[in-house]
């Protein structure tokens, strides 16, 4: 990576736009391999964002060079010495996500994009630690902050569709946990009903007994009446 320190700030900004043509590329050649919905308008919006950053390059190389317009690099032959400087042997490594090929699956399009942008974001990072110069510094700390973005909205998306493709197994699944459950249960010894809950015991009201019947004595005898006989 000492070589690398070398690198010039119109290498740097060099390198920035051909990462960001790169991406481009990818996200429209993937975007045609899918078929149409929000999956295929989200790459597709993404390209458009890589022409947006391209311009924001072009700006901070005239804001840091003293006014001047990014020149013409292919005019310059500037490509051709760009092609064999370190930093573009790094990005080359950096960028090998984006010579794969989804296949026309969602899933895997966002993860191959995803991968790319989480790469990015870091070895940019890394990058504007490295330097001094300002302007790259600048430059590097930028391209950080384009794929932290990327890679937030594709995380988002990711995260979104995953539970979309394994919609079928987790129905299949919950249908049978609840054939489970409602299996009628086994007949078991009964047991004694309304139990009831600790603290919650309530005593029930206490009958009052009626008292009981007082036993009628018996009628006293009546005394007999003796009476005299007449002589």
């Amino acid at each position: 990576m000492e070589s690398v320190k070398n690198t010039s700030f119109l290498d740097a900004v060099a390198a920035g736009i051909q990462h960001e043509k790169d991406f481009f590329d990818f996200c429209m050649k993937t975007q045609e391999e899918l078929v149409s919905g929000p999956i295929k308008d989200f790459l597709f919006d993404l390209a458009e964002d890589s022409e947006e950053h391209i311009r924001m390059i072009e700006g901070i190389y005239k804001k840091f060079s003293g006014g001047n317009a990014l020149p013409n690099l292919k005019h310059l032959g500037q490509v051709h010495k760009f092609q064999s400087t370190s930093i573009q042997k790094l990005f080359k490594k950096l960028d090998r996500n984006l010579k794969q090929s989804a296949k026309g699956n969602e899933i895997e399009a966002l993860r191959l994009a995803l991968q790319e942008t989480q790469d990015a974001f870091h070895a940019f990072g890394k990058l504007a630690e490295k330097f001094v110069d300002q302007g790259t510094k600048i430059l590097f700390q930028q391209m950080a902050n384009f794929n932290k973005e990327r890679a937030v909205l594709l995380e988002g998306s990711l995260v979104f569709q995953q539970p979309h493709a394994d919609r079928d197994s987790a129905g299949s699944f919950h249908e049978e946990a609840m054939s489970i459950t409602l299996d009628a249960p086994k007949k078991t010894a009964a047991k004694p009903q309304n139990k009831a809950k600790p603290g919650k015991t309530k005593t029930p009201p206490k009958t009052k007994k009626k008292p009981a019947a007082k036993k009628k004595a018996p009628p006293k005898p009546k005394a007999k009446v003796k009476t005299k006989k007449k002589k």
